[in-house]
C-alpha cells in the first residue's frame, strides 16, 4: 500500500508539468499567429493610407462642423442632416481624427486598418475559444489555434472587407463589428472562468462593448440573441441550462437592448424618413434574396465589386426562384440550432446579423458590401471547417497539417493582392466610379460621382457626359440635376443650366444649393435682383451655406448696398476662411 502510495505521486508531478507546459508551448505559436496577421494586414492595406473622401465621406466628414471641436457637445452630436446622426461614437473617433490631422485623410484611414486589424485579432481569440468550448473541444480543441488563425486570415484578407474599412465613414460597420466581436470573446472567457468574480468581470466587459455598439451601428441589435445561440450551441446543455446560468446576464443585457432598441428605432426612422425611402417595405423585402445570393456568391469569388449598387427591380418570377435558397437556408439553421449544431449557429450569425439591412426596414439601398462585414465570418468559418474535415479524410494527420497550410497560402495570397487592387481603385476618385460605371452602365448615382470627379480634374467635356447621363438615367435624382447645371455654368452656359436648377427645386424646394446656384446662374445673366432673391432663399434653408452668404456679399455690393454686403462676407468668413479667401466671384461648388 504505502509503495502504491509512493509511486504515485511522481505520475502526478507528471501529469501537472504536463497540463502546465500545453500552455506555455502553445504561447509562443499563438504570439506569432498574431504577428503574421497583423503583418498581412499592414501588406494588404498600406496603400490605402491615401485614400481621398469619397461619396457619404463628403458629408460626414468634410461638410460636418462637428467634429471640429473635442469638446462632447458637439464631438457627440452628429447632424441630423447626416447618415450617422444616431451614430455618436463614430462622430467623436472623426473628431479625433480631425483633431490629428485635420481634413487630410490619413489619420481617419489608418484608423480603419487599425480597427479592422484588431477586430480580426479578437476574431482570431474567439474562434480558439470557440473550438475549445465543452461541446467541440473534444473534436476540435487540439487544432483551435491553427483553424482559428486561418479564419481570422481569410477574413482580414477578403476584398469583400474593403468598402468597410478603406470607404471611410464606413468604419459605422467595421467598429460595430470590432465591439460586436469583443462582446462575444468576453461572454466566451465569462462561460468558461473558472469562478463567479472573473466571470461577472468578463460579463460587464460584454455589456460595455454592447453599450459601445448601440452607438455606432444599428446593427449591433443583433448581439442579445446571438449571444444567447451562442452559450446553447457551445457552452450549455440546452436552452433552459444557458438560462438557468445566465439569466441575471442576460435580463441586464435586454434591459439595455430594449432601451437602446426604441433609441435606434427612433434616430433609423427620422433618418430614412418618407423622401429617402425608394421601396415599400414588402418589396424591400421581396428583393433581398437576391441580394444575400450576390453578398454569397461574392464572399466565394469576390468580383466585380462595387461601391455603389443600382439594384434592378427583378419580376416576380425571379424574386420568388431567388427566395427557395434563402428559404431553404433558414430552414436549414433552424433544423442546426435545435440540434445545436455549430452550423446551425454559423446560419444564425450569417441572417441575424444582415436581418437589420435585409429583411422588413425599406433602407434607401438595397445592398452595400460593407453590410456583409460580420456575416463573412460565418462564410468563412464553414469553409475552413469544411476544407479541414475534408483534408483529413485525404491526407494522414502530419500531411493533413502541410496541406492545409498549403491551402491556407493559395488562398491567402490570391485573396490579399485582390483586396491591394481594388484598395488602388480608391485612391483615385475617377478610377474607383469609373469601375463602378464599367459594370453598372445603368447607374445614374455612378455617373453623377464620376461627372463630378471629372470635373474636379478639369476634364469638363467628359464630365457634362456624364452628368448628363446621371440626368437621363434619373430625371428625379436632384443633384444630378444640380451638378449639371453647375457645370454647364462653368462651361458658360447659364441659361440652360436655370433649366436644370428649377427643376431640381421642383423636385426639392427646400434644397439650399438648388437655390443658390440658381442665384448664381441668375447673376451670371445679369439679373441681379432675382439672383439676390434666390440667394436669400437659400438661407432661409440653410444658414449656414458659405457659398450663399459670399456670392451675396458680391451681389449687395454691386447693388450698392455695403452695410449689408458687410454682413454676409463676415458670415461667410467666420463660417469658413479658407473658402472666402480662394473663392472667386459666383462660384458654384457641386453638391
Amino acid at each position: 500500500m504505502g509503495e502504491g502510495m509512493a509511486a504515485s505521486k511522481p505520475q502526478r508531478k507528471r501529469a501537472q508539468s504536463s497540463r502546465t507546459a500545453r500552455p506555455r508551448a502553445a504561447q509562443p505559436a499563438v504570439g506569432w499567429a498574431l504577428v503574421a496577421l497583423a503583418l498581412a494586414v499592414a501588406l494588404t492595406y498600406a496603400g490605402s493610407l491615401a485614400t481621398p473622401f469619397v461619396f457619404d465621406d463628403i458629408l460626414n466628414i468634410l461638410e460636418n462642423p462637428s467634429i471640429r471641436s473635442l469638446a462632447p457637445a458637439h464631438a457627440l452630436a452628429p447632424p441630423e442632416s447626416s447618415g450617422i446622426a444616431s451614430r455618436p461614437l463614430v462622430n467623436l473617433t472623426l473628431a479625433l481624427n480631425h483633431a490629428v490631422s485635420g481634413s487630410d485623410p490619413w489619420s481617419y484611414n489608418l484608423f480603419n486598418v487599425l480597427v479592422h486589424l484588431v477586430a480580426g485579432l479578437v476574431l482570431f481569440d474567439l474562434a480558439r475559444r470557440t473550438l475549445r468550448s465543452p461541446r467541440l473541444a473534444a473534436r476540435w480543441g487540439r487544432q483551435a489555434d491553427g483553424l482559428g488563425f486561418a479564419l481570422a486570415l481569410l477574413w482580414l484578407l477578403h476584398p469583400l472587407q474593403t468598402q468597410a474599412v478603406t470607404y471611410t465613414i464606413q468604419r459605422c460597420e467595421s467598429l460595430m463589428g470590432l465591439l460586436f466581436l469583443a462582446a462575444c470573446d468576453c461572454a466566451a472567457r465569462a462561460w468558461a472562468a473558472p469562478d463567479r468574480g472573473r466571470a461577472r468581470g468578463w460579463q460587464a466587459g460584454a455589456l460595455a462593448a454592447f453599450l459601445l455598439g448601440l452607438g455606432v451601428k444599428e446593427v449591433i441589435a443583433a448581439l442579445p440573441p446571438l449571444l444567447w445561440l451562442y452559450e446553447t450551441t457551445f457552452f450549455r446543455d440546452g436552452w433552459r441550462d444557458a438560462w438557468r446560468r445566465s439569466r441575471g446576464f442576460y435580463a441586464v443585457l435586454g434591459g439595455a437592448w430594449v432601451v437602446g432598441g426604441l433609441w435606434i428605432v427612433a434616430h433609423s426612422f427620422a433618418m430614412v424618413g418618407p423622401e429617402a425611402r425608394r421601396y415599400g417595405a414588402l418589396d424591400y423585402l421581396s428583393l433581398q434574396p437576391g441580394v444575400i445570393l450576390h453578398y454569397l456568391r461574392l464572399s466565394v469569388w469576390p468580383a466585380p465589386l462595387s461601391i455603389d449598387y443600382a439594384w434592378p427591380l427583378a419580376p416576380l418570377g425571379r424574386r420568388m426562384l431567388e427566395a427557395l435558397p434563402i428559404v431553404l437556408l433558414l430552414a436549414a439553421t433552424v433544423w442546426g440550432l435545435v440540434r445545436r449544431h455549430p452550423l446551425g449557429f454559423f446560419g444564425a450569425w450569417f441572417f441575424l446579423i444582415l436581418a437589420p439591412t435585409s429583411s422588413i426596414v425599406p433602407l434607401p439601398d438595397l445592398a452595400f458590401e460593407h453590410r456583409m462585414y460580420l456575416p463573412l465570418a460565418a462564410v468563412v468559418a464553414a469553409a475552413v471547417l469544411g476544407g479541414y474535415v475534408a483534408l483529413r479524410r485525404l491526407f494522414a494527420a502530419r500531411a493533413t497539417t502541410i496541406a492545409g497550410l498549403g491551402l491556407l497560402l493559395l488562398l491567402a495570397v490570391p485573396l490579399g493582392l485582390a483586396t491591394r487592387a481594388r484598395n488602388a481603385d480608391y485612391r483615385s476618385p475617377i478610377a474607383l466610379w469609373s469601375a463602378t460605371v464599367a459594370t453598372q452602365p445603368h447607374n445614374a448615382r455612378a455617373h453623377l460621382s464620376l461627372g463630378v470627379a471629372l470635373d474636379r480634374q478639369g476634364r469638363r467635356r467628359q464630365a457634362l457626359v456624364h452628368l448628363r447621363t446621371a440626368v437621363e438615367l434619373d430625371p428625379a435624382l436632384v443633384k444630378a440635376r444640380i451638378n449639371y447645371a453647375i457645370a454647364l455654368m462653368e462651361a458658360g452656359d447659364p441659361q440652360a443650366a436655370l433649366v436644370h436648377l428649377r427643376r431640381a427645386l421642383e423636385l426639392d424646394p427646400e434644397r439650399a444649393t438648388a437655390h443658390s446656384n440658381l442665384g448664381i446662374a441668375l447673376l451670371q445673366l445679369g439679373r441681379r435682383d432675382e439672383g439676390i432673391a434666390a440667394l436669400r432663399a437659400a438661407l432661409r434653408y440653410d444658414a449656414n451655406n458659405v457659398e450663399a452668404h459670399f456670392n451675396l456679399a458680391l451681389a449687395l455690393i454691386e447693388s450698392g448696398r455695403e452695410a449689408e454686403a458687410r454682413r454676409h462676407y463676415e458670415a461667410a468668413y467666420r463660417l469658413d476662411p479658407n473658402y472666402v479667401r480662394a473663392a472667386q466671384p459666383q462660384r458654384g461648388s457641386p453638391r
